[in-house]
Order: C-alpha cells, then sequence, then structure tokens
C-alpha cells in the first residue's frame, strides 16, 4: 500500500508541476482524449497482467445487495442447490448490469468533463474557481452523511464514523480555505488580458466551472462505486478495480476519439494536424504521469478511498500552486500578501497533518501505515517550516524607484553608444572599424557614403549592426539567386511585394504597382534619388505590407549564418573598388521562366502565428520552444524577468525578443489575427519597414516618415506647450488597427488592453510602486481595479476615436460596447504620455511625437513599457504623481510627489535626439549604406570587391 501511494504522489506531483507550461494545453481535448486511451490499456495490462484475478475480500461491499454479497463470499465446496444457484445468478446478473449502468454513466461524466476542460482552458482569462478546491470537502460531507445513514440504529459504530468523518471535514475545510486563500495571492500578479465587463464571458465560464465540479464529483463517486460494487462471477472472484476503471477511462477515450474527428470533419480541418515536436512529446509525457497515478491510485485504493485519493490530489494542487508564490524571495516584484502566503502555507500543511489520522482502513498492510503516516508527518513539519522561511524572508521594499535607476542608466548607456557609434574621426578610421566590427572589407562607394553622412552631420559613422545583421545570412545565397528571387516576388502582385529600379543613377518605380500603394514605392525611390547617381544597376524588392514577410526556421537561419561566416572569414587579398559591368542584364525580368505559377509565400491572415511561425525562429533551448502558456488570466512573470528591473522593463532590446516570451501568442495583434500577413519560410531578400524579432526581413527607412504622413506640425491653433505647463493625464486617441478580430482575439490586442485597463478595469487587481511608510523606500501596493484611480488621483483620457475597426462577425459590438468610442477631432492640452502599441506603428507617429517638447515619450534611450502593460500605472504615478483626494477632488495627501524633472528631461532629450538623428537626412544616409550592401551581395564578383585604403 505505502508503495502504491507513494508512487501516486510522487505522480501526481510530477503531472501538476508540469502542468503550468505544458505544450499538451495547446490541444486540450485531443490530450485529454489520448491520456484516457492510455491510461486505460495502462490499468487493464496491470489488472490482466500484473495482478490477473483476486478472490473478493473487501470488506466494503455494495449497500443494496448484502445478500448477493453473502452467497458471493460464500466459497463452499458443497453444490448448491437448484433454487439457489438460480437465485445466485440473478443477483449476479443483477449486481453485472448495475455495474454496466455505473460504467456507462461515468464514461458519459468523463467525456463531457473533457469537453469542458477544452472550454475553460480557452476561457481561462474569465476563469474564477477551482474544482480541486471544493471538491474533498463536497466528498467528505457526502461520505459523513451517507456513513450516518447506514450506521443509523448502531450507537456505538455511529460514534466512530462521525469522530473519523469530523477529521475528514476538518480537514477537507482547512484545504478549502487554503486553496481560497492561495487563489487570493494572484490579486496584483494579473495579466491584462480582457475579461469582458459586459456580454457572457464571465456568466459562462462559471456556469462551465461549477458544471465540471458537478462531473468531477460524480465520476469520483462513480469510481467509488465500482471499488464497493465490483461485479463477481460464480466461483467468487470478482473483476480488479484496475479493469473497471481501465474500462471506463478506455470506453470514454474511445469515445471522444469519435467525437474528435467528427469536429474535425465539420470544421473541414485536416484529420491528421500537424502536431509539433514539442506537443507530442510534452503529451507523451503528461499521459505517461497520468497513467501511473491510475495505476497506483487503484492499488492504493483498496487501503484509502477515493475521499483520500481526492484530498491527496487537491493537497498536492494546492500546495504547487503556492510554492511559485513564495519561492522567489530576493525581488520586490511581483509583490507577496505574506499575512495570506502564511496563512495558506499553515493551513494547508495543517490539513495534510491531521488527515492521516483516519485516512487508511484497518489492512493487513496496516504496520507499514503508521510507519507511513509518521513519515508524511515529519515531511509536511520540514516543508512548513522552509515555506514559512521563505514566506518571511520575502523582500517587499525596495531602496530606490527602479525608473529613477533605469534613466539614469539608460543615459550612460546611450552616451557610451553614441561615443563608439562615431568614433572614427577620418575615413581610413571608419575602414579600419570597418573591418573591425565585421570582419570584411567596405563595399565599393564606401568613401561615396562617408562623405555624403559627413557633410550631412550624421551622428552614427561606425554602428550599423542592423545592416550587417539583416544581410549577413543572404551571404549563404548566390547573386543569380538573389536576383531570381527578387524577379519572383515582384512579378505577381499576389506577393504584395512591389520594386525599385536603379538604371544609369536613376530610381525609379516599377511599373505595375498596386495602387494603393504607388505613394510608398514611390517616395522611397524619392528617398534614393539624391545619391542614386553613386549606386550601381540593380532592383531592390519592398514589402508593401505593414507585417514583415520573411521567417526562417532558426536550425536552417543558423546554418545559413555559419555558411556565411565562413565566406567572410576567407578574404580575397586583392579588392576591386569597382562594380561588374553590364549588371543590367542580370536583372531582365524575362530570364525567369514560369515564374507566375511559384508561389513564394503562405497566407496567415486572420490566424494564430506564434505557433506555427513564431516558435520555430528560436532555438529550440528556449522557452519558446520548451513552454506553452496557456493561462491568459496570470501575468507571465518569467517571461518577462529576463528584461525587467522588478515591475518595470530594463533592456528595451531583449524585450522585443520572442524567444523568452511565449505569452506573446496571445498578448499582441500580430500573434493572435493579423489583418494581412503573407510568410515565406524560405529566405527571401524583402526589404520592410518593420519586423518581429526573429524574422529575417530587411529593415529599412519607411517612406511614410520621409513623406511627411504624419509630420508633427504645431501651429496657433494647437501649438506645442512647454512640459510645465501640460496637466498629468495620459492621453491616447487611435483604432484598433494592431489586427483583425475574429472569435474575440481582440481581447488580447495592446491597444485594446490599454483602453480596458484605463476604463474598464474593475474586475482585477493592479500593483502600483509607492513610497513605503514613512522610511524613503518603495513598496508595490494592490488595489482593486475600480478604486485605483480614485485612490490615487490618477487621471486618463484613452479611447477608440470614432468607431472600431478591423473586425468580424460580433467582435464589432462586443468591442463597442466594451471600449466605447469618442471623436476624433482635435487633441486636447493634456497630452503627457504617448504609447507605442505595435510592433508596427506609422514611423511619423513615433518622429511627430518624439519631436514634441510636451510628451515624455517611452523613448528606447530613457524609458520604455512592458508591452504587458503591468507597469503601466506605475510608471503614470511616477511621472504624475499620486495623491489622496477628498470628496470635492481636492488634494487631501501627496502620497508621491512627480517626478517632474524626469519627465521634462525625457521629453526635451527625445526631441532633441529627433531633430539630431530622425531627419530625412538620416534616413538617406543609412539608405545609401544598406544599398551598397545590397549591390554587393548582388554582384556575381561579390567576394572580390571592396573598397581599402
Amino acid at each position: 500500500m505505502s508503495i502504491s501511494f507513494s508512487v501516486f504522489i510522487l505522480s501526481t506531483s510530477l503531472l501538476l508541476l508540469s502542468a503550468e507550461d505544458s505544450f499538451a494545453f495547446s490541444r486540450p481535448a485531443e490530450s485529454a482524449t489520448f491520456a484516457l486511451f492510455s491510461s486505460g490499456v495502462s490499468l487493464l495490462i496491470f489488472s490482466f497482467v500484473v495482478s490477473p484475478g483476486r478472490t473478493a475480500k473487501d470488506d466494503r461491499t455494495c449497500p443494496d445487495t448484502p445478500f448477493s454479497d453473502f452467497l458471493l463470499n460464500t466459497r463452499s465446496t458443497l453444490p448448491l442447490r437448484s433454487d439457489a444457484a438460480e437465485k445466485l445468478r440473478r443477483l449476479t446478473g443483477a449486481k453485472i448490469r448495475q455495474t454496466g449502468i455505473v460504467i456507462v454513466f461515468a464514461v458519459a461524466a468523463l467525456c463531457l468533463r473533457v469537453e469542458l476542460y477544452r472550454q475553460l482552458v480557452t476561457r481561462s482569462h474569465c476563469g474564477s474557481i477551482s474544482s480541486l478546491t471544493f471538491m474533498p470537502l463536497v466528498l467528505a460531507v457526502y461520505e459523513y452523511f451517507l456513513s450516518k445513514t447506514r450506521s443509523s440504529g448502531h450507537q456505538t459504530f455511529s460514534d466512530k464514523i462521525q469522530k473519523k468523518h469530523f477529521n475528514y471535514i476538518s480537514s477537507t475545510v482547512l484545504l478549502a480555505i487554503a486553496g481560497i486563500f492561495t487563489a487570493a495571492l494572484k490579486y496584483g500578479r494579473e495579466s491584462t488580458f480582457i475579461c469582458p465587463s459586459l456580454g457572457h464571458d464571465s456568466g459562462i465560464t462559471l456556469s462551465f466551472q461549477l458544471l465540471a465540479v458537478v462531473l468531477e464529483i460524480s465520476f469520483a463517486l462513480a469510481l467509488e462505486s465500482l471499488v464497493s460494487c465490483a461485479a463477481r462471477g460464480l466461483d467468487g472472484t470478482a473483476w480488479q478495480v484496475s479493469t473497471l476503471w481501465g474500462t471506463v477511462l478506455l470506453a470514454a477515450g474511445v469515445v471522444r476519439a469519435v467525437i474528435e474527428v467528427i469536429i474535425l470533419k465539420v470544421s473541414n480541418s485536416p484529420m491528421l494536424p500537424p502536431l509539433s515536436a514539442s506537443y507530442v512529446e510534452d503529451t507523451l509525457r503528461q499521459s505517461a504521469l497520468i497513467a501511473i497515478s491510475c495505476v497506483a491510485a487503484s492499488k492504493a485504493v483498496s487501503h484509502a478511498t477515493i475521499l483520500t485519493l481526492s484530498f491527496v490530489f487537491s493537497l498536492i494542487s494546492t500546495y504547487v500552486s503556492l510554492l511559485p508564490y513564495i519561492w522567489i524571495v530576493s525581488s520586490p516584484f511581483p509583490p507577496l500578501d505574506v499575512s495570506k502566503a502564511v496563512l495558506a502555507a499553515f493551513l494547508i500543511h495543517t490539513a495534510g497533518y491531521l488527515y492521516p489520522r483516519s485516512s487508511f482502513s484497518s489492512t493487513s498492510d496496516g504496520k507499514r501505515i503508521p510507519r507511513l503516516n509518521a513519515c508524511l508527518r515529519w515531511m509536511i513539519l520540514v516543508s512548513l517550516g522552509v515555506f514559512l522561511t521563505l514566506a518571511f524572508s520575502h523582500n517587499n521594499v525596495t531602496a530606490y524607484h527602479p525608473i529613477s535607476i533605469l534613466i539614469s542608466g539608460a543615459k550612460r548607456e546611450h552616451e557610451i553608444w553614441i561615443q563608439k557609434a562615431s568614433n572614427s574621426m577620418n575615413l581610413k578610421e571608419a575602414v579600419a572599424e570597418y573591418r573591425k566590427r565585421y570582419h570584411q572589407a567596405p563595399p565599393p562607394g564606401f568613401d561615396l557614403w562617408y562623405e555624403y553622412a559627413i557633410n550631412r552631420s550624421s551622428p552614427i559613422i561606425d554602428d550599423y549592426d542592423q545592416i550587417y545583421d539583416d544581410l549577413l545570412p543572404f551571404r549563404a545565397l548566390s547573386p543569380k539567386h538573389l536576383r531570381e528571387l527578387v524577379l519572383l516576388m515582384t512579378s505577381d502582385q499576389w506577393n504584395d511585394v512591389s520594386a525599385v529600379n536603379i538604371r544609369d543613377g536613376k530610381a525609379e518605380a516599377q511599373a505595375d504597382i498596386k495602387p494603393t500603394h504607388r505613394w510608398m514605392i514611390e517616395g522611397i525611390a524619392l528617398m534614393i534619388e539624391p545619391f542614386a547617381h553613386h549606386l550601381p544597376d540593380m532592383d531592390i524588392a519592398f514589402n508593401l505590407n505593414d507585417e514583415c514577410r520573411v521567417a526562417v526556421p532558426w536550425e536552417r537561419l543558423h546554418s545559413m549564418q555559419h555558411s556565411a561566416h565562413v565566406q567572410i572569414s576567407s578574404p580575397r587579398e586583392s579588392l576591386v573598388n569597382t562594380w561588374s559591368e553590364n549588371r543590367a542584364q542580370g536583372w531582365v525580368r524575362s530570364e525567369i521562366p514560369g515564374r507566375s505559377s511559384q508561389r513564394l509565400f503562405i497566407d496567415y491572415a486572420f490566424g494564430t502565428t506564434y505557433d506555427p511561425i513564431g516558435r520555430s525562429l528560436c532555438p529550440p533551448t528556449s522557452k519558446a520552444r520548451t513552454a506553452y502558456i496557456w493561462d491568459k488570466q496570470t501575468l507571465c512573470t518569467t517571461c518577462a524577468r529576463p528584461h525587467s528591473l522588478g515591475q518595470f522593463l530594463r533592456r528595451w532590446e531583449l524585450s522585443g525578443d520572442i524567444c523568452h516570451q511565449p505569452d506573446l501568442a496571445f498578448m499582441h495583434g500580430f500573434f493572435l489575427s493579423p489583418a494581412s500577413l503573407k510568410v515565406s519560410r524560405k529566405l527571401l531578400p524583402i526589404f520592410s519597414q518593420s519586423k518581429v524579432s526573429g524574422f529575417n526581413d530587411i529593415l529599412y527607412p519607411s517612406s511614410w516618415n520621409y513623406l511627411d504622413k504624419a509630420k508633427y506640425a504645431p501651429s496657433d491653433e494647437f501649438p506645442d506647450p512647454l512640459y510645465s505647463e501640460k496637466e498629468p493625464t495620459v492621453f491616447w486617441r487611435g483604432t484598433t488597427s494592431e489586427g483583425g478580430s475574429r472569435h474575440g482575439t481582440w481581447k488580447g490586442m495592446v491597444r485594446q488592453r490599454l483602453i480596458h485597463l484605463a476604463n474598464n478595469h474593475t474586475s482585477k487587481h493592479v500593483s502600483v510602486l509607492l513610497p513605503a511608510e514613512n522610511n524613503g523606500k518603495y513598496a508595490y501596493k494592490t488595489f482593486q481595479g475600480s478604486e485605483l484611480l480614485p485612490s490615487l488621483g490618477l487621471n486618463t483620457s484613452i479611447f477608440i476615436a470614432e468607431s472600431v475597426a478591423r473586425c468580424g462577425r460580433t467582435d464589432c459590438s462586443a468591442q463597442t460596447s466594451e471600449l466605447g468610442t469618442v471623436s476624433s477631432h482635435g487633441f486636447p492640452k493634456p497630452l503627457e504620455i504617448q504609447i507605442s502599441s505595435l510592433t508596427w506603428m506609422a514611423p511619423g507617429l513615433a518622429d511627430a511625437f518624439s519631436r514634441s517638447s510636451g510628451v515624455a515619450a517611452y523613448h528606447s534611450a530613457l524609458h520604455c513599457s512592458d508591452l504587458r502593460l503591468h507597469d503601466f500605472y506605475s510608471t503614470l504615478a511616477y511621472f504624475a504623481g499620486a495623491r489622496e483626494l477628498d470628496e470635492n477632488g481636492k488634494t487631501r495627501k501627496t502620497i508621491m510627489k512627480a517626478h517632474e524633472h524626469e519627465g521634462r528631461q525625457i521629453a526635451e532629450e527625445g526631441k532633441k535626439w529627433a531633430e539630431k538623428a530622425l531627419r530625412k537626412e538620416d534616413m538617406e544616409i543609412y539608405m545609401f549604406r544598406l544599398l551598397l550592401e545590397w549591390a554587393r551581395l548582388t554582384d556575381d564578383r561579390r567576394d572580390e570587391l571592396g573598397f581599402s585604403m
């Protein structure tokens, strides 16, 4: 018994520990179906191979058929009279039918529970209760009343039963309270994923959760019934518990498999959808753990009731849920309510300590059970000591505000970077720096570019790592192949790729361009024109869409980069500083036969992209490839930690890396449902104005900005006030253009989350970093969403302008009802912070806001915000200040003074940098150098080309 029970505890613990980020949750119903099937098979194998049969000696008999039990337990060698044998057969048949009914009920309950499991995983953002919290308590109460009914009239036995069940109920009550306190610890750690306050999402989810509780309890009672009322044959042998349970699980697995096939057929989905290696591995692992748990439970249940197994499972689940909250003791964020954590830990361990007193039956294994109980109790006491030590050691305060540290550090880093970026004082030093950085000679025409940059006072001469990184993989492709790819892409309008052709020193837009995007390509040609006479003949393929286009799997890209490094590290001794002759002949379109029939891109518009595309762009050991975040309700602190300092973003560039942030799958429109996305999984030379980390597009300065599509132009009617004249209010107006919303995907998009956070965040809790009580330090304080703004005197004005865009079906009306809309006319005076909420934002907008002297923009050199927005109110309180207001809206008490100096500094430095480095001339300088590198890549003699002094 002790072995089977220990195996049950161990396998259950491993199962629950791996559940937080298991890929099995990406297809919950399919994973559960496979787990049911494999567990059923395992139980049957265990029953027929390991323990092929037994004589019915279990003292827990079916209460409804006492006479049948008497007959079935009789092992007389004397033959039965014919009437007795007939009665025995009838009773045996009745018991078999009874068992069959229980099995059918259990299968039906289990199949329905699997479907609810699918729905609840999908609706995790609106979850409120856990069935595991209350299930042992309900079972304990049920068993108490059942035992009381059975023992009526037997006072001695009744007193014994009541005492035992009082221990059961008291232990399960403690465990349920511990579960409630543990669930409350997530307050302040909730994600900003939207659970609409209007509509039926919360109500439907709660109904599903309650139904799940009922089904789980009913299923547990059915399993208990199969243990107590197992069918027996004429020879007195009984079916194994593992046989009956295995039959239930196997039948449920088969039924669910049929249901899944029907669902696939109805939805016109492929019968064998592609499965990632991570999904297969996690599903096999979890299914194996579930199977082991079931086998161990079927063995342990002969000595411990279903209630005991349920209690142990719930205890482990609550324990595992509490562990992450107290494990991290060195950082004030995420905040920990120490009193709740200590109380939860004490209740969990107390319940675990008390329950074993009466949890096991007296059996032949009884000598081992006290030793097992003693061992468990010692483990519980040690665990409680560790938990309490960690809880009381948690650091809830910080001596300095992280934003002040980040601003100071970012200024130093920027000063160091700008010094290194322009370290060269002349052309000779620039060539030497180029060779040092990029391990090759500069391209032909580098001297012309240097003169062009110096004459236009470029603040950056040496640091063009972005160009090098973007173009490096293309070294693995031959110049001829690169030219063919450009011609292939630009010959079919469906590709949404058009070219700028440079011939004889003139840059012109391709003739056959979509009319809606002609301005874009013509703007690029206009950007190139000032230096086009220094460029050789070539074509450049530009992406017409906002979204990036090239996503080469990491393994393939890594191989290509290695090949490129080998080529670069083996330079020629003599270099040629002139381009090949007759380059125009390599760009003749008619030379590529049958190109119109080749499809280079896959259309992923309005579909999820993180799983099919994003994960493959990351190393095999990265979190993106090894973890699946399915809980949308809870902030993924491990995803944000690598680039954060507490609640705040510390490393801007790293925050754009998708490989340690698998929760981005449901936190951004690009991954949730892009409005347009045609992606190539092979390396294609496409120039794009933006790209997500891991994509392989070649970045260039956007023509939107170059053509002043969103020019910042203050006027007498709308002047540019000083920062000190601004009101401390967050202002934002925009459209819901982050992605195309279908089937509720808008709930995770950044813009919608920002609006909801500011206006409708009533049901969740928010952590804000504020000064601690009179000690000069800071601590996180958690507020109910509805109390946050009035409690701190914070002001926001964040709304959708005019109407909801890019939505389908019921999503438009749902967003309008939940978020509301306002007029877009005019910018009000209280403009303080502009937040870029998109992977791609119209570049002119970023430039325009950077040029304002009154905008504390989240500038990359000074302070930025995490797109999870969990630092939004702490950042607002830092810059705008926090104050306690009276009933008239007057300041009663200043909680935190506004950091006006820091805000003004960011605004002024942002404006200076924009005027210095975001000019049209700077775009031309970057494009000039980029096209020189592209020209070398596409030259048949590229390994011989190079500029030298």
